[in-house]
């Protein structure tokens, strides 16, 4: 009854979602690609059963790439399938996976699009990442006996009393789950209050951990940073997936700006830079565009290279002497703190970091980050990694630590799929 609800709901407010995805196709048109294959069209068709690994956009697309090889690699039962949401996330699954696995856009919720794109895919197993419920992609799944799993799952602050209040109407989607990862015991217990079946949740890690973030060598890093115009002996501090709504932290790191030291950007969004050069520019600072300017001159600290280019952040992470991670001064959860963490970098974010709660309370913890609110308390606390090479490399060594000991998801994950998809 609430799969008919839900679709009921969905038809209604299709003359609604149709026209704002039109909008966006219109105004945003990266968001034309894939269209026929979100309504389960024109999809790579296969006879045998494969694995299908669903990742909405690029932080979950790289939390489940390391997994995805792996299963390419290890195993030659079944062909493995990988899918996103968004442009930004397909661009990244390509650069990572293809031509290892197939690659394409994820199906609308629709009842026809979810049915037509399983039965293309033919899927022994569908692994959802993070926390994605999807009732008619689900349901079709399971009418064609496919498993269901979802990995590295969470509840964030924000959804979990969404879920609460709606727990009698997902009971029969989380019913047609056959196995839910958790990141952590707070995870897995939230899952449990919202109905999921007991015996079908366990607290199997965060993949996150152990994505690709193994210190790099002096010349990869030398290397990096003569492609910036930034000369070996500066010290760094990198902005990585900064919002807008967080010119505090760019004017924090302005401030500690001198000779001897560099400060880049690597915004979120890159469709729209001004609102980074009008909070530089009380500071007489211009940036220089990492798509126009692929190997830049030596500069000066008042050329700010601003990385518009996608899939290259984890790895400027290597050359930084210390890090303000984004998405956390404003209501957005804060973006994955644990890259630079796992290239042995420090690093500074703000209060909300509710997407990543126990990766960043763990790093504090260890000393390995630092909370910091303000304009002032950032400048303060990037002053003291800047000046203090010691504190630098204890704070990252904590960090990589952090890393380290919590590395194993990906072979628990990878076990339980395969355990799903034979049937075990």
């Amino acid at each position: 009854m609430s799969r008919i609800i839900y679709n009921c709901a969905l038809y209604l407010g299709l003359p609604a979602l149709a026209s704002a995805y039109a909008w966006k196709m219109t105004s945003k048109p990266a968001y034309r690609a894939g269209f026929f294959q979100k309504l389960g069209f024109m999809l790579p068709r296969q006879n045998n059963k494969t694995i299908w690994i669903h990742a909405v956009s690029v932080g979950e697309t790289m939390a489940a790439a390391r997994l995805a090889r792996r299963l390419c690699r290890e195993q030659t039962e079944y062909r493995v399938m990988f899918s996103t949401t968004t442009p930004t996330g397909q661009r990244v699954a390509l650069q990572q996976l293809a031509p290892e696995a197939s690659v394409f856009y994820f199906p609308f919720d629709l009842p026809g699009a979810a049915a037509r794109a399983v039965k293309a895919v033919n899927p022994a197993v569908l692994a959802l990442v993070d926390t994605e419920f999807w009732p008619n992609v689900i349901h079709a799944c399971a009418s064609r006996g496919a498993a269901v799993a979802l990995i590295n799952g969470r509840i964030s602050d924000r959804s979990y009393p969404r879920y609460l209040k709606a727990k009698r109407f997902i009971k029969p989607t989380l019913d047609e789950v056959a196995l839910f990862m958790a990141q952590g015991p707070r995870d897995a217990e939230r899952f449990l209050e919202i109905g999921a079946p007991p015996e079908r949740v366990v607290a199997g890690g965060n993949l996150k951990y152990d994505q690709d973030t193994a210190p790099a060598s002096q010349e990869e890093t030398k290397a990096i940073r003569r492609s910036l115009g930034i000369a070996p002996d500066e010290l760094v501090v990198l902005l990585g997936s900064v919002h807008q709504g967080e010119e505090a932290a760019i004017e924090a790191a302005a401030d500690v700006m001198r000779p001897g030291r560099r400060m880049v950007i690597a915004p979120r969004r890159i469709d729209d830079l001004a609102w980074i050069e009008n909070t530089l520019a009380p500071s007489g600072m211009s940036i220089a565009r990492r798509s126009a300017n692929p190997y830049m001159t030596l500069g000066d600290h008042a050329i700010i290279p601003v990385i518009d280019t996608f899939g290259e952040l984890n790895r400027l992470y290597a050359m930084a002497d210390a890090v303000f991670v984004g998405g956390s001064l404003i209501s957005h959860g804060g973006q994955n703190p644990l890259e630079p963490a796992g290239r042995g970098v420090p690093s500074i974010f703000g209060p909300d970091m509710s997407n990543f709660q126990e990766a960043s309370q763990n790093l504090v913890e260890a000393q390995g980050a630092w909370i910091a609110a303000t304009r002032d308390e950032i400048a303060q606390r990037l002053e003291a990694l800047l000046t203090d090479k010691n504190l630098r490399e204890k704070a990252g060594s904590a960090a990589r630590s952090v890393v380290e000991i919590n590395m194993g998801a990906t072979d628990r994950v990878m076990e339980r799929i395969m355990n799903l998809a034979r049937g075990d």
